[in-house]
This record gives structure tokens, sequence and C-alpha cells, in this order.
């Protein structure tokens, strides 16, 4: 993780300040031309990108997990996964869309760590569950793994919708309101996934 802040550090180095580009409410523009320069290496072609995309992965990020610090680290991750894996742009037909699924995705794993992190935090500190045996963590650690390779299998909208509704504990409103999608879709997704779970987890 340091190497690569001091990646991201050195990409971003020259670029614009804190967030601080006022961006419009509608898709940006991006030219076919400054994919195949980004793709090719072009610092130029980056700092573009980074200077007119920076801020709505920000808001997207604050939106998400409400905390600045991490919002402005998940900014820096993305551009630099963006700049990592440059080459694949060359095959984007629609940038906007490439993007959002970058830094969507980045954002989910993010929030998955930390509800993981808290689910490890009290089921193994003693403190919190004192009565806990060796068999018991065992079992909950092959119970929790089962469902993870489970929630895998599931099919992939099928699969976001279970883990906004599940494990971040987002409302059908806001499922709906996020993918674009009828609330009752949502719960049609949640109740096939559940029975899908509670099938493949016996």
């Amino acid at each position: 993780m340091k190497n690569s802040c001091i990646i991201s550090h050195r990409l971003t180095n020259n670029l614009p300040g804190k967030f601080n580009v006022i961006i419009p409410p509608q898709d940006i523009t991006c030219d076919p031309d400054c994919l195949e320069r980004l793709a090719s290496g072009e610092r130029q072609a980056y700092a573009w990108m980074y200077k007119n995309y920076c801020k709505k992965v920000y808001d997207y990020a604050m939106v998400m997990t409400g905390n600045e610090a991490m919002s402005e680290d998940i900014v820096q991750e993305v551009f630099l996964k963006l700049w990592q894996h440059r080459e694949k742009v060359r095959a984007v037909e629609n940038f906007n869309a490439y993007l959002y699924m970058l830094y969507r995705n980045h954002v989910l794993d993010v929030l998955k760590g930390q509800q993981k992190e808290i689910r490890v935090r009290h089921v193994y500190c003693r403190e919190l569950a004192p009565c806990i045996t060796a068999d018991e963590i065992i079992c909950y650690k092959e119970k929790e793994e089962a469902i993870v390779q489970a929630v895998k299998r599931l099919p992939q909208q099928q699969q976001l919708v279970y883990k906004l509704s599940r494990e971040y504990g987002w409302k059908r409103e806001q499922i709906a309101k996020e993918l674009k999608i009828a609330p009752n879709t949502v719960k049609a997704h949640i109740q096939k996934a559940l029975r899908f779970l509670k099938t493949a987890t016996r």
C-alpha cells in the first residue's frame, strides 16, 4: 500500500488541488483519442482524466462512506488502478460507464472490508464474547466462507443487490435508485438470492 501511495502521488503531483474542479451533472464527453493516448502511457491524457473525473469519484465515495479521508484515498486508489490497467481503455466504448464500474466496485470492496473487520472484532474479541469456544469459531468461519462462495455464484445483478442489502444495510429504495431498477425488482432479487443461499449452504 505504501508503494502504491508513492506511485499515485507521483502521478497526481502536478494535478489540480483537492477536488475543486467544477464538474457538470451530466456525463463528461471523453475523446476516444484521449483514451488511446492514455493507453499509450501519456501523462497529459491521464492528467485530463484526473482533472475532469476526480470530483465525480470523490462525490460518489462520500455518499457511500461519509468519510472525507477515506473518500480521498479512494480517489487516489481508483486513479492508480486506471493508470496501472490503462491498456484496457483501448477496448472501452463508453468510458463513463467503465469508470463508474471501476470506482463503484472499489468502493464496495472498501465497505466490504470494513464490514468484515467489524464482524471479526465482535466475534473473536473475548471481552465482547467471552463464552465463544474454539469449535464455535471454526464453525462460524466455515459457515461464513460457505456463504461468501455461494454469493459469488449468484447472477451479477442479484449478487450486487444482495450485497447492498445484507452486507451494507441499504434500504430497498436506495438500491433501486442506485441501480436504476424498480423496488419490486430489488425485492425479487433478494428473495431469489436468499432461496439460493439457503439451499447452497445447507
